[in-house]
């Protein structure tokens, strides 16, 4: 039976111990051309990749506020209240958007794909 005292701890190593790499330069190596191989066959590209592309985007001037209508919804009947309010005081035409009731889940069954997120 091995017996410990409190200075005596699993994770101390020793001054004179050397520690060896995992893997040599040789294997990364082999492995990183591998790898480029193997994605360059499956027409993966091995650089960084950049999905998203920002729009360009359109300012919307003081001029459109008359004609323009701002859609909100999603919130609370209070929420979409005060934003609404809020947003006519500064001038911006706003339309709220309709809560469905049950005859929109009806349609939205009849018309919609069920293999898809549709309410039951």
């Amino acid at each position: 039976m091995v017996s410990r005292t409190l200075t005596d701890s699993p994770t101390e190593t020793k001054s004179d111990s050397v520690s060896l790499p995992l893997l040599s330069d040789s294997i990364e190596a082999t492995l990183a051309a591998e790898r480029e191989r193997m994605m360059s066959e499956a027409g993966l590209s091995v650089g960084p990749v950049q999905h998203f592309k920002r729009p360009q985007e359109r300012n919307f001037t003081r001029r459109e506020r008359g004609e323009t209508t701002i859609w909100i919804g999603g919130l609370t009947m209070r929420h979409d209240t005060l934003i609404k309010a809020g947003l006519e005081g500064l001038g911006y035409k706003v339309g709220i958007i309709p809560m469905p009731v049950k005859a929109d889940f009806q349609a939205g069954k009849e018309y919609g794909n069920n293999g898809q997120c549709n309410p039951t």
